[in-house]
């Protein structure tokens, strides 16, 4: 949304009760936490995430929290043979674990 922080320009706590389920808030799409690197490694192998930061209350300005929508659960990845040049660059499966992790979504993967 218009207050991200957007190279450095605008910036707000994501702090709220429940923040590490799923949800979002008004006018966006599902909210995301930080992901904690070792749960990262676990799932993915790679390097990445950070810690999670509580506080015995929320700080900063709160938002209300929305219930997400059913299409805002969960998503598809559709597995196809590679062209014959592909080389195997690209970011793998980290986006969809990312989105599995961070947003709570669940995935369903089909042959294409």
């Amino acid at each position: 949304g218009p207050r991200a922080n957007w190279f450095g320009r605008n910036s707000f706590v994501h702090s709220h009760e429940g923040g590490d389920k799923p949800h979002k808030h008004e006018h966006t799409g599902p909210a995301c936490y930080t992901i904690d690197k070792d749960d990262w490694f676990r799932a993915t192998g790679l390097r990445g995430g950070g810690r999670k930061k509580f506080t015995a209350r929320p700080t900063g300005e709160q938002f209300p929290v929305k219930e997400l929508e059913d299409w805002q659960k969960s998503f598809e990845v559709v597995v196809c043979d590679p062209p014959g040049h592909y080389t195997g660059e690209g970011p793998g499966i980290a986006p969809a674990v990312r989105m599995q992790l961070a947003l709570g979504m669940s995935c369903a993967v089909r042959r294409g």
